[in-house]
């Protein structure tokens, strides 16, 4: 079916809490996973650019701020229309089937394909409610899918090397590299492609012989770095000398040094310097602070347990790291624990290994534990988004605040 003949809508459900810290800051569909975020995955693969947004009313603002899709509480437009779930990593297109129906990935609602009376019917806070959503679909035909679904953070960062590979797979562009200096070794180099202004320096080993390796424009790989696929690196972030990178994604703007496996940066993050990160995700506009080191695995190599809003969850994984929200930063020498969650905002200076989770806007030093002045921690905030040229708006602000005042309800 042709993309002018529906309406795509992309709506989080009530699970989003269970991506907390990670969502705070964003709708669920801006998470990243290989060389996309999940929304667009989800446009590429139905062939629509044009999507409308069901989201929390807190994230409106500054959704309508991203010049992505339509942010809208109700579909207007007539005609059918495909719900898909914000969580969904949407791969391969959907059998849509006779409409209206559901598609379920196990417990979880995947897609639902509306006629009109239908679509016009759920709204943003429908589908926000699980019960008010399973009543509205309750009498709809239900078919299995093999959609995988997010439901934890980790689940992101498990699936990001599949992502990549079929990311890789639909790739169409030359490669547009500025500079591969002499001296630079690529492996495979077939399976490595270079956007507009990339530049290599001589020393660097890019090794695609394991899964592909995909940059962005203008990205700087400095002398010596070790970077192993499956990797995507996003536009004009830079890869510190002697870096060793293995199976990651990085978004946007990031800064990156050191050891780091298996990981996902959101964007504009900082992970310059020498220390160990694995099997983690971190939001954007964080800082890990020099020789910060992240435990991702047990020293009795059993799954590791997460907490997540107040509970400790079996993640079902034996390599778990960190999960740190938006504007977070460790200092030097901080030590996190297998597993640890940093939320929003929160600083961590501690040259002891800090509990496991740290809630938001947090201040934890050696000899304390206190809330952060919220002032203060906006302004540090403020600084960092300059230091890349880019002005926190009013609606973030106020974003900000609101995230502050609202988030002990999940970190209990």
């Amino acid at each position: 079916m042709s993309n002018d003949t529906f309406n795509l809508v992309i709506f989080e459900d009530e699970q989003f809490s269970n991506l907390l810290p990670l969502v705070y800051w964003r709708d669920v569909s801006q998470l990243r996973c290989g060389a996309l975020t999940l929304s667009e995955q989800i446009c590429c693969t139905c062939k629509n650019e044009s999507p409308i947004l069901f989201m929390r009313e807190v994230l409106r603002a500054i959704s309508l701020e991203n010049e992505f899709g339509q942010v809208a509480q109700q579909v207007t437009s007539k005609g059918w229309t495909l719900f898909v779930n914000a969580r969904a990593l949407l791969l391969d297109p959907i059998e849509l089937g006779d409409i209206p129906n559901v598609g379920m990935s196990q417990d979880d609602i995947a897609y639902i394909w509306a006629d009109e009376t239908l679509s016009q019917s759920l709204s943003a806070e429908t589908c926000l409610n699980s019960d008010q959503l399973n009543q509205a679909v309750k009498s709809l035909e239900k078919s299995s899918t093999p959609i995988e679904m997010i439901k934890y953070p980790w689940d992101l960062v498990r699936l990001n090397p599949k992502a990549i590979q079929h990311q890789w797979s639909k790739l169409s562009r030359p490669s547009q590299a500025k500079r591969v200096y002499e001296g630079a070794y690529l492996m495979e180099s077939d399976n490595i492609n270079f956007g507009l202004g990339t530049v290599v320096m001589p020393g660097a080993v890019l090794d695609a012989t394991n899964g592909p390796i995909i940059t962005g424009e203008n990205v700087l790989i400095k002398p010596n770095a070790t970077l192993e696929g499956p990797l995507y690196i996003g536009d004009e972030t830079i890869i510190n000398p002697n870096a060793i990178i293995r199976s990651c994604s990085f978004g946007p703007v990031c800064r990156v040094g050191g050891e780091v496996s298996s990981s996902i940066l959101q964007g504009y993050a900082n992970k310059q310097h020498d220390g160990f990160l694995g099997h983690s995700y971190l939001g954007q506009w964080t800082n890990l602070g020099a020789a910060t080191t992240t435990s991702n695995l047990k020293n009795t190599y059993g799954t590791v347990r997460v907490p997540i809003n107040g509970t400790l969850i079996d993640s079902g994984e034996i390599f778990v790291g960190l999960t740190m929200g938006d504007f977070a930063k460790s200092g030097i020498n901080t030590t996190f624990a297998t597993g640890s969650v940093v939320g929003l905002a929160s600083h961590v200076f501690s040259q002891q290994i800090p509990a496991q989770f740290t809630g938001s806007f947090r201040w934890i030093t050696d000899t304390d534990q206190t809330n952060a002045d919220v002032d203060k921690v906006l302004a540090t905030a403020k600084i960092m988004m300059q230091r890349r040229g880019i002005e926190m708006s009013s609606a973030q602000e106020q974003l900000f605040r609101q995230i502050a005042a609202s988030a002990s309800q999940f970190e209990a």
